[in-house]
C-alpha cells in the first residue's frame, strides 16, 4: 500500500511539476555498516535513507531512496532538481533560494515573450 502511495506522489509530481524540474533515477549505494539504507557522500558529508525516506541538498535538489519493487533489495535514489526552462537566453532564468526548502527554493523570472 505505502509503495503504491510513493508511485502516485511521484506520478502526481510528474504531471504537474516536470515543466520546472529535473528528475533523475540511479541505482543506489550501499554502505556495509548500514545494509538496507541507501548511501551517498555528498560533499564529503555521508548521507543514510531508509527506503522511503527524503533528504534535501543544500543545492535544491530532494534525493529520495526506494526499493525497485516490492520483491526487490535493490535501491535506487530518485533526485529531483530545479530544472530548465527556456532554451538559451530565452523568456525564463532560474534563480536558487537555498534558504528555502525543495521545490520552493526553485524561482523563475520570466520576462514577455517578443514577437
Amino acid at each position: 500500500m505505502m509503495k503504491r502511495f510513493f508511485l502516485l506522489t511521484w506520478i502526481i509530481f510528474f504531471l504537474f511539476d516536470s515543466s520546472e524540474s529535473a528528475t533523475t533515477m540511479q541505482e543506489a549505494a550501499v554502505h556495509p555498516d548500514h545494509p538496507g539504507k541507501c548511501y551517498m557522500n555528498y560533499m564529503g558529508e555521508d548521507i543514510f535513507l531508509s527506503p522511503g525516506g527524503a533528504w534535501t541538498s543544500g543545492d535544491c535538489e530532494q534525493i529520495t531512496c526506494d526499493r525497485r519493487n516490492q520483491n526487490s533489495n535493490e535501491l535506487l535514489l530518485y533526485i529531483a532538481s530545479c530544472g530548465v526552462m527556456g532554451y538559451g537566453n530565452g523568456p525564463c532564468k532560474l534563480h536558487k533560494d537555498l534558504s528555502l526548502p525543495y521545490p520552493d527554493c526553485c524561482k523563475y523570472e520570466c520576462s514577455d515573450l517578443v514577437d
